[in-house]
């Protein structure tokens, strides 16, 4: 009795590791799969790789197949339990897309005080919100002030327009992920009587040596924004350094820049959209020229902490719908688009 305990004991044990290494064989013997293929017919797997070996099933028109190895032009395949050859031709890959990022419901675009005065993002914010249900919160100021903010992390996009400051903004390592979106120009409008004589001017800064020459009463943003700055670098071209009692900083945006600007009879800078939107009885009378181009840019602030919501937004605002809605915003009204788009990454 003792020997036949023993046998069987010594039996179950060789039974056990053969199960075992059985089982570890199989695992490791499991093919790897390359990649995964879907038919474009009904397409017929073979036991080899030519079409003169037999065929032992029929994969029809948008059969998946898990594809193990390759042959010249025909993929060893995995179908269900069965495994042969397909002729790769009749296949084109799988293409698996990764999980849309989850997004954030909010976030603060800090953005130049033109977009919110021409109405531009009184169009194109809810329809992003709508499509994305994300909340955006806009707050209007000059693009220094914007980018300050951006700066302190009290924003998560940026929409401003000087280029200068915005690649030194990427450069310092406070944005990433910058874009071009879209264009207007610059206008020098005044009273219509134009004391200075600036109308037909070839260049705004021919133009601003004038209305300096005659002392005529200029109305600057003075606030730090893109305009602002432009302006600023219009008179460095010019030679001069504005200064006297008629030269006026008005430390306001540009919609009541324009309206003091009426008020006073004075000259001033502004962006065509804020212009047109914003009736007054000044006249344009320099524009068109080359030294009045006005692009804007879109940027993520680095580091923010809703970044999928962020990014999310620039690429809708430079895809085909978001570009598509800045082309036409104006055009109705004005006869022309108030901005023109131009999505390009930087």
């Amino acid at each position: 009795m003792k020997i036949r305990s023993l046998v069987l004991s010594i039996f179950a044990a060789l039974m056990l590791v053969f199960s075992v290494s059985t089982q570890s064989l199989a695992a490791t013997s499991q093919p790897k799969v390359i990649k995964k293929v879907t038919t474009t017919i009904n397409a017929n797997i073979r036991k080899g790789a030519s079409s003169h070996y037999s065929r032992i099933a029929i994969a029809k028109k948008g059969t998946v197949l898990s594809v193990i190895g390759t042959k010249g032009s025909w993929y060893k395949v995995i179908w269900k339990t069965t495994t042969g050859y397909v002729y790769s031709k009749y296949t084109k890959n799988v293409v698996t897309t990764a999980a849309a990022p989850k997004l954030e419901s909010s976030i603060i675009l800090a953005t130049t005080t033109s977009t919110q005065d021409s109405g531009l993002l009184d169009t194109i914010i809810p329809v992003f919100e709508s499509k994305y249900n994300v909340d955006v919160k806009v707050i209007a100021v000059g693009t220094g002030q914007a980018l300050k903010m951006g700066q302190q992390g009290d924003a998560d996009v940026v929409l401003v327009h000087d280029r200068k400051s915005e690649d030194q903004f990427v450069k310092n390592g406070y944005g990433t992920y910058a874009w071009n979106v879209m264009y207007n120009q610059f206008l020098l409008v005044g009273p219509s009587a134009d004391p200075a004589h600036i109308k037909g001017s070839t260049s705004a800064v021919t133009a601003l040596k004038k209305i300096s020459t005659a002392k005529a009463i200029f109305i600057s943003r003075g606030d730090d924004s893109g305009t602002n700055k432009k302006e600023i670098a219009l008179w460095k071209l010019a030679g001069i350094t504005p200064s006297g009692t008629w030269y006026k900083k008005a430390g306001l945006g540009m919609g009541d820049t324009l309206r003091m600007a009426e008020e006073l009879d004075g000259y001033t800078l502004t962006d065509e959209a804020t212009f047109l939107t914003n009736k007054t009885s000044l006249a344009k009378l320099v524009y068109g020229q080359s030294d009045l181009y006005n692009p804007y840019g879109v940027i993520e602030v680095k580091g923010t902490k809703k970044p999928n919501s962020s990014k999310t937004f620039i690429d809708w605002l430079v895809s085909k719908e978001g570009q598509g809605i800045i082309g036409k915003y104006g055009k109705t009204k004005f006869g022309k688009p108030l901005f023109v788009p131009n999505a390009s990454k930087r």
